[in-house]
C-alpha cells in the first residue's frame, strides 16, 4: 500500500480508506483507524505561520502577497434599513463558507500529512477533517503504530494551536 500525503476532499479520502481497508483484508491484514476533527479550526489559523509556509512551499510571490491582502484587509460592516456601520477590519479567522479557505487550511495542516513515519496505512486530511489508519496483521503493532501517528499529530496540534474536538473524533 502506498503512502498517500495528497490532499483530497473527505469523500475521496474515504473511499481510499475504504479501498485500502478491502485490499488489507484480503491479504488477512486489519485495520485499526482514527477519526479527528479539529475545533474551531478556521478560526486559530495564524496568518504569520500560514503565510511562512506559502512562502516555504514556494507559492510564486505575488500569489501570497495577494492571500496576504485577501486576509489582511478585510472589513466588515452591518446594516439594518438605511443605517450601516463604519467599515471594521477583521484580522482573525479564514472566511467561513470562501472557496479559498479550504484550500488555504489544507496549506496549514500539511505538516499532519506530509510525514508518516510509522506503519502502513495513510493520514489523510480535508479542511478541518484528518483519517489516520493503520494495518497489518498484529493488532498491537497495529495500535502502536496508530498511536505514534496520533501522538505526532498531537504535537503538531500544540505546535499550530489547534485542538481536536472530541465530540467528534472517533477510533474503530
Amino acid at each position: 500500500l502506498a503512502r498517500n500525503t495528497d490532499i483530497k476532499n473527505t469523500w475521496c479520502n474515504a473511499a481510499v480508506f475504504a479501498y485500502d481497508a478491502y485490499e488489507g483484508f484480503q491479504m488477512g491484514m486489519e485495520t485499526a483507524a482514527a477519526a479527528i476533527d479539529l475545533q474551531d479550526a478556521y478560526n486559530n489559523v495564524s496568518y504569520t505561520l500560514l503565510m511562512q509556509l506559502l512562502m516555504d512551499m514556494q507559492v510564486e510571490t505575488r500569489l501570497v502577497k495577494w492571500i496576504a491582502a485577501a486576509l489582511f484587509e478585510r472589513t466588515l460592516s452591518m446594516r439594518c434599513g438605511s443605517w450601516a456601520s463604519q467599515p471594521q477590519q477583521v484580522l482573525m479567522s479564514l472566511p467561513q463558507g470562501s472557496p479559498l479557505s479550504p484550500v488555504l487550511f489544507n496549506v496549514y495542516t500539511v505538516g499532519v500529512t506530509s510525514t508518516q513515519r510509522v506503519g502502513v496505512g495513510r493520514t489523510m486530511s480535508y479542511a478541518d477533517d484528518i483519517l489516520v489508519y493503520r494495518m497489518g496483521k498484529d493488532r498491537n503493532e497495529i495500535a502502536s503504530a496508530l498511536q505514534c501517528e496520533l501522538n505526532r499529530i498531537g504535537d503538531w496540534c500544540n505546535e499550530f494551536k489547534a485542538n481536536v474536538n472530541p465530540a467528534k473524533a472517533s477510533l474503530a
